[in-house]
């Protein structure tokens, strides 16, 4: 695997394999010192489904034919998962756990890393999703989470900047609510489906004491008519909201400590003091005069979303007035990563479920 630096040397990183980036860093004081440069770093796991040319065989007997112009995708996809759950050696390995532990020797002294800023986990290369229902996340999260490449470098003191797109694997915050020491300005999850209930159930995780940005595919569109009562829209936005409610929930919380120790404490007993939620292109809100033609153009402006923030955070205890509604509109690019919204691409006519209320 490779590692790709722009701009100036070691400024910004690309980096497709961390054991290799990090190599000889407790030798070599000059690997230190080039690290000690970083101002953003963007990982990402290298693909393990390879594309294959058909044997002979599969192409007698099975007739894959057709694969010689598409190469076959390769049938061990989540082998490296399969065998870290059954191998501790392979799991530490998996995780990254040498690197970190390279890495936490490294930084203890103040060097490298110390100008690290922007962090981007899985944003400009293909990486394994590591499951595909709720089901396989928690199998994930029950035997190999919370990983420690994460959370080492979420807990980073110069790091302000911290992207999430995958829900679960090596470069994945586990889905927990989660204090530590240092934690950054804006963490920005931007995950296609998280909590969709038209495809998996992911709970993101949420950052105590930073701004927590979602940014979703605009899972739910709500019509209104002008003459509908507030609590008819109460009742049918209390619907859509359900699954925000149970990210939401008392969950425990994963309290961090030097940079990778953990241990878990009753929320209760946790501040929610300087944590702010912010949550972009969830459901958008129109309202429409004419009740023969209920149907507002996809391109009409949707309203602003207080009403729904209002009726959200009456339902969601401690987390009352720490949670904002926002239109895709008001989103601002990720302050890791730059990604700009999947709305940008996105033909409203066929998105999220139409909830009329007359």
């Amino acid at each position: 695997m490779y590692e790709i630096c722009k701009t100036e040397l070691y400024d910004d990183c690309l980096v497709g394999n961390l054991d290799t980036f990090i190599q000889d860093i407790s030798s070599n004081p000059r690997k230190v010192d080039l690290l000690g440069r970083v101002k953003t770093l963007r990982l990402y796991e290298a693909d393990t489904s390879l594309l294959k040319e058909p044997t002979y065989l599969q192409l007698l007997s099975n007739e894959e034919w057709p694969y010689l112009v598409a190469k076959k995708k390769a049938s061990d996809f989540y082998r490296p998962l399969q065998l870290a759950k059954q191998q501790d050696g392979f799991a530490d390995r998996f995780l990254y756990g040498p690197a970190v532990l390279a890495l936490k020797i490294a930084t203890s002294a103040g060097l490298a890393f110390n100008q690290l800023q922007r962090i981007t986990m899985s944003a400009e290369e293909i990486s394994p999703t590591w499951g595909s229902s709720q089901f396989e996340f928690t199998s994930f999260a029950k035997r190999l989470e919370p990983a420690p490449v994460p959370l080492f470098l979420l807990g980073l003191p110069s790091v302000q900047h911290y992207f999430q797109r995958l829900p679960t694997g090596p470069f994945a915050l586990p889905n927990h609510v989660i204090k530590i020491d240092n934690p950054p300005a804006i963490v920005t999850i931007h995950a296609a489906k998280m909590l969709s209930k038209r495809g998996l159930i992911w709970l993101p995780p949420i950052v105590l004491g930073t701004t927590n940005r979602y940014m979703f595919r605009c899972e739910d569109d709500l019509f209104c008519s002008i003459h509908a009562e507030e609590d008819m829209i109460a009742v049918r936005a209390a619907q859509i909201l359900h699954r925000l409610q149970m990210m939401l929930s008392e969950r425990p919380v994963l309290r961090v400590h030097n940079n990778t120790d953990h241990e878990y404490l009753p929320f209760p007993s946790v501040s929610l003091d300087n944590t702010r939620i912010e949550i972009y292109d969830y459901i958008r809100l129109f309202k429409f005069v004419d009740v023969l033609d209920p149907f507002p153009k996809c391109t009409d402006r949707p309203l602003d979303l207080a009403p729904i923030e209002s009726i959200f955070n009456e339902r969601i205890g401690r987390w009352k007035g720490k949670v904002f509604f926002r239109n895709s509109e008001e989103c601002p690019p990720c302050s890791a990563c730059g990604f700009e919204g999947e709305w940008n691409s996105v033909d409203r006519s066929v998105e999220g479920t139409l909830h009329f209320v007359e």
